[in-house]
């Protein structure tokens, strides 16, 4: 009696729901999406040959020493308003950056890799007291890029994406006693450390090698040459087409 337009019509909404739920049975699990994309600096460190000095002493003496000196290191990084995210058993993971973005993020990462580096040089006195012989040592990678935060299984503490990769391998081609950075972390901090300039790195999933620094020691005030601004960063103006 109505006709097929006021059917059509009161079934048309009916159909946008039911399109709805379908799509949405279809849509994968998720654990939660990132809350946040920022620009961070990414510091990784461990011990140097961690598994030899286990065959070498007991268990419960290695557990007591690494746990000893992962603390000492992650008071280091808290002490650099650093954030540690996660210890890796013979290391650590931390970001600068991630809660407060401040200026001087990457320059206060590079600080505590040094400082870190002090702290093993007296934690090595400590292990040879206590096991005669055995060698005390860590490397630290640092990189700057930009990472998803937090959403993740680990929740505030997920940082996700290819900055996190590239500041591991920063850290596994550091030399035992150095700290690397990245030509991004380089960037942000330049005249402000003395460097050697290192050969390049392939890195797996990177295109184009990747320039590296290994890091010598602070400069003085007096001496730095790095005022304001970020060498060889080109940012895309917007709103300038005047």
């Amino acid at each position: 009696l109505l006709g097929d337009a006021v059917v059509e019509s009161a079934l048309g909404p009916m159909r946008e729901r039911l399109a709805g739920l379908k799509a949405a049975a279809q849509q994968p699990v998720s654990t939660g999406e990132a809350q946040a994309l920022k620009l961070v600096t990414i510091l990784f460190t461990d011990i140097v040959g961690s598994t030899k000095v286990a065959e070498r002493i007991d268990a419960e003496d290695m557990l007591e020493l690494s746990s000893a000196a992962l603390t000492q290191l992650a008071a280091v990084v808290q002490a650099h308003q650093g954030r540690v995210l996660r210890f890796t058993g013979d290391g650590l993971k931390a970001v600068f950056g991630a809660v407060s973005v401040q200026e001087d993020d990457a320059e206060r990462a590079v600080l505590c890799g040094l400082a870190l580096q002090d702290a093993a040089r007296s934690l090595a006195s400590s292990w040879s007291q206590r096991a005669p012989g055995l060698h005390f040592a860590i490397r630290v990678g640092i990189h700057s890029g930009p990472v998803a935060l937090g959403g993740g299984v680990e929740g505030d503490a997920t940082v996700m994406g290819g900055t996190v990769n590239l500041a591991a391998r920063m850290e596994q081609t550091a030399p035992p006693g150095g700290v690397r950075i990245s030509r991004d972390t380089f960037s942000q901090v330049h005249g402000l450390f003395d460097v050697d300039a290192e050969q390049a790195l392939s890195v797996k999933g990177v295109a184009e090698p990747v320039k590296t620094y290994v890091v010598l020691r602070a400069r003085p005030r007096e001496s730095r040459t790095n005022l304001r601004g970020i060498e060889g960063v080109t940012t895309r103006m917007i709103g300038r087409d005047a």
